[in-house]
């Protein structure tokens, strides 16, 4: 006799790419921030720490390493989740599992 269990995720990746905005600037990828008033300084990470910059919020004269793009955390498509007419392709993320004895 034989007890076994099989699970697997069915379908995590997606075909559309990135479906939530995860860009971050800083003074590599772009020197000022997205407003035009902060120029980004460079940081060590391992001996400081990075100070965001929010634009609206934070004051211009301060010194700023990094900044999340404006659109950060959202989703890049309307249709990025779920199946639907316009994306029939996308499926929700699904466990598939089994359970049994074999003999």
């Amino acid at each position: 006799m034989n007890v076994f269990n099989e699970s697997k995720p069915e379908y995590v990746a997606t075909n559309l790419g990135n479906v939530i905005e995860t860009r971050v600037y800083t003074k590599r990828q772009r020197a000022k921030s997205t407003d035009g008033l902060v120029t980004f300084a460079a940081f060590n990470p391992f001996t400081s720490t990075p100070v965001q910059y929010i634009p609206g919020k934070s004051d211009p004269t301060g010194t700023y390493n990094y900044q999340y793009d404006p659109n950060f955390g959202k989703p890049t498509n309307p249709d990025a989740y779920g199946s639907n007419v316009l994306n029939p392709n996308q499926l929700p993320r699904t466990y598939r599992f089994a359970v049994g004895l074999r003999f």
